[in-house]
């Protein structure tokens, strides 16, 4: 059965009761989260090269988008694009 949300708390208190509460399942959580701090920072470390690579990626698609679309009198002109300048 769903919770309703109550408008008088806020939704990221509700998010982090579990883990800041003194029941035994947020001590295992909390003593996990510490023995495996390592492996928390590497996964955000690369979720971060993750989404820089992921927007790059995008970029490069746009600029061939870009460049394919012009017609084929027109020269396309490097010094006025600004993901290349």
């Amino acid at each position: 059965m769903a919770v309703p949300l109550n408008p008088k708390r806020p939704l990221l208190r509700n998010l982090l009761q579990p883990f800041v509460s003194e029941e035994p399942v947020a001590q295992l959580i909390r003593q996990t989260a510490r023995q495996q701090w390592r492996l928390i920072a590497l996964h955000l470390g690369s979720n971060l090269v993750q989404a820089f690579s992921e927007g790059a990626t995008l970029g490069v698609i746009f600029l061939a988008v870009e460049v394919l679309s012009k017609p084929g009198s027109q020269e396309f002109d490097w010094t006025t694009n600004q993901l290349v300048s």
